[in-house]
């Protein structure tokens, strides 16, 4: 896809390998970026929906167990 791209822009197709070597590290901020974007989307419907318990949320020693709620 980057070669039809460059080419199309009239831009050097050589850069396709500074491309390829920087593509992980892009890939990493996107995937950060959608996991925090799914927290905060979860967070909020709970806070929505009224179940939301804030003593939870805020407390640091708080874990996520292997066992699913009795309402799910």
């Amino acid at each position: 896809a980057s070669l039809i791209v460059l080419g199309t822009m009239g831009l050097p197709i050589e850069i396709v390998g500074l491309l390829a070597s920087v593509e992980p590290l892009i890939d990493m901020g996107r995937t950060a970026l959608n996991v925090s974007d799914s927290m905060v989307a979860g967070v909020a419907a709970s806070n929505a929906v009224g179940g939301l318990d804030r003593a939870v949320l805020r407390d640091p020693e708080a874990r996520v167990s292997g066992e699913g709620h009795a309402g799910m």
